[in-house]
Formats: C-alpha cells, structure tokens, sequence
C-alpha cells in the first residue's frame, strides 16, 4: 500500500507543479521524474512494460519513473501549484513562493489521513525539490520521502 499511496500524491505534486510560479514554467513538453529512496519495483511483465511505455511512463532506475508531461500555458500561467487531490480528501494548507522557492503544506483527511510538504526550486525549464508525507492508509501508517524534478524539452508536444 507504501507505494500506492506514494505514487498517487506524487503523480499529484508532479503534475500540479506545472503552474508552480506564474509565468515562470516554459510551456511545452517537459518530463517529470519522481525518485523514491529505498523504494524497489517489482518485476513487472513485458504487456505492463508496454501499456506504461505507450502511456508515455517510463522506469529510467530501479527506484525513479518518468512521465512526459505538455505543460499549456494556461497551466504555466497559474498563479500556484496545486499538489493536493481533492479525491483523496487532501487540501492545501499553506502555499509560499519566494523568487522561485515553492513551499506547500497539505493535510489529508480521507482514505489517507495526514499531512505532506512539498519544497521546490522552480525555474522556467527546470525544477526539483522534495516531497514528504506522514499518516494512515487503509489503518497502516505510511511515511515517505520523495524527490521531484522536471526538465523542459520543446515547444512542441506529440499531437500539436
């Protein structure tokens, strides 16, 4: 459940970056990689290679994957990240973006329950920083650490 709970809120806070600092992310095609310390993927079929690749996922190290994202300028152009899935009952507690330097906080209080830090350092083709979340899924206590990064690749993204 560790992983499952990672992957969902950090697919969240990858994409949700994308209108980290207004106008300061480069719209276009970027890639988003997401390392998990310690974390070890397990073997996985040649079909479910497959699906993730053709679904632009890839698994660049035993512990990171990667996503392609196109970034639209209406995303560029949102004034601050949005990291927290409603779905999974999380909200924003505290967003703060000083010259480039994002930091949020978010409580979950659904089928997860407890709170999460996001801290970046956004520029206009690139970003990292770290994620970490403390609290209960499904009755089993879950503590993760993350770290982020993006990288801009053109202007142009697949099907434009």
């Amino acid at each position: 459940m560790r992983f499952k709970v990672g992957m969902g809120l950090l697919g969240a806070a990858a994409m949700g970056l994308s209108g980290a600092n207004a106008g300061t992310l480069k719209p276009g095609l970027w890639s988003f990689t997401t390392t998990v310390p310690g974390m070890v993927m397990p073997q996985m079929s040649p079909q479910v290679m497959a699906q993730m690749k053709a679904a632009g996922l890839s698994m660049p190290g035993g512990n990171s994957f990667s996503v392609q994202h196109c970034v639209t300028p209406a995303e560029a152009a949102r004034d601050t990240p949005s990291v927290a899935r409603q779905s999974d009952g999380c909200t924003e507690q505290q967003v703060s973006d000083i010259g480039g330097h994002v930091t949020v906080s978010m409580t979950c209080n659904g089928q997860m329950q407890g709170t999460g830090t996001v801290v970046m350092n956004v520029a206009p083709e690139h970003f990292d920083g770290d994620f970490s979340f403390t609290g209960i899924d499904n009755g089993r206590p879950v503590s993760q650490k993350v770290h982020l990064e993006g990288q801009y690749l053109s202007d142009t993204c697949p099907g434009n």
